[in-house]
């Protein structure tokens, strides 16, 4: 387990065909250790729905990748993911 999330941030993508990011973090109050997952988010197709670590870079930084229709503008409206 990661951890529980603490805190959260929105980072928009640099410029057009950039890819949205969410940073999650966790600070340990007894350890002082920070932890800090990085999703990107990819708008795809019903197909191509998948969700991905990808490394962890450096030590307690890990990364994934979301792809999924829902999280194109749009994509999924009514439904839930």
């Amino acid at each position: 387990m990661l951890g529980t999330q603490n805190s959260v941030s929105w980072i928009p993508p640099p410029g057009p065909g950039s890819t949205p990011t969410l940073k999650y973090s966790y600070q340990n109050p007894t350890t002082g250790d920070l932890k800090q997952v990085t999703m990107n988010l990819f708008c795809v197709g019903e197909v191509e729905d998948s969700f991905e670590f990808v490394l962890e870079s450096p030590v307690n930084n890990y990364n994934f990748n979301w792809k999924n229709k829902c999280l194109c503008w749009n994509g999924c409206l009514g439904k839930s993911l």
